[in-house]
């Protein structure tokens, strides 16, 4: 066996599990769980993600946890303790998947309209520390661009962290956006030059998002939104409106 990675500390932290283990597993997120992976849970924040491991039928998860962490008790599902969650799931993720191609997995429709210069499928930033390096987490999840998709010159579509980043039947999006990692654009949206939208953010369908406007991580906003040109969306939108400013509010209804 053999650790890629120049920190002697982390081949440690890596090599200790992976002493641990039986077979080779992959790699997933607990919002969309799988047979024979490892997956992480950050703190007890996210508890609540187990909830749906009942009822998925899941067999041989191993979940990183913290050691201070009290989890329920879920048939099929194992838990390993440890002192840095994100640095060991990123450790195993990229020695796990190291030799993939994500790409091999995206689904791009056929009649979708992908300007030549757009970027589809670029990695967005997770990284985690340790002892001074900064450790880069290898996104394996899918882009996946419905029929009808427009997306113009010089955008870039991330690839999901783990799961999809997904774009909407009949979307449009301009010249030079950025569509960051796992995020969820719905169906006959209009996104406008320049807007922004960061990770994990999810957006209904029939959303207009302004000129220059940018989304904060992990938002989400309902059907039928307009969000201004230039506005700053830090909070999540559930009533459908025009929103506008910096930080974003309803102007009307």
């Amino acid at each position: 066996m053999t650790v890629l990675n120049q920190d002697a500390s982390c081949n440690s932290l890596l090599v200790q599990f992976l002493s641990t283990l039986d077979h080779p597993y992959s790699t997933c997120s607990l919002v969309c769980p799988r047979s024979n992976c490892i997956s992480f849970l950050r703190n007890e924040n996210y508890l609540h993600l187990l909830d749906s491991l009942v009822q998925c039928k899941i067999s041989d998860l191993i979940v990183l946890i913290p050691i201070d962490l009290q989890p329920p008790k879920i048939p099929g599902i194992s838990f390993y303790r440890t002192e840095d969650v994100d640095l060991l799931f990123t450790l195993y993720n990229n020695y796990a998947r190291a030799l993939e191609d994500p790409a091999a997995s995206d689904i791009l429709a056929e009649d979708a309209y992908i300007h030549p210069t757009a970027i589809i499928g670029s990695e967005g930033l997770s990284i985690v520390s340790h002892g001074g390096r900064r450790i880069q987490f290898k996104h394996c999840g899918r882009v996946v661009i419905e029929n009808n998709v427009y997306i113009g010159a010089y955008s870039v579509i991330q690839r999901g962290r783990l799961d999809d980043t997904s774009i909407g039947y009949g979307t449009m999006i301009s010249s030079s956006c950025v569509i960051g990692h796992n995020s969820k654009i719905g169906k006959n949206c209009t996104i406008a030059i320049h807007a922004s939208i960061s990770g994990s953010v999810v957006i209904g369908d029939n959303c207009w998002i302004g000129v220059g406007a940018s989304i904060r991580n992990n938002i989400s906003i309902c059907n039928d939104v307009t969000v201004g040109v230039g506005s700053v969306v830090v909070k999540d939108i559930l009533m459908p409106g025009t929103y506008a400013g910096n930080p974003c509010r309803l102007l009307y209804t």
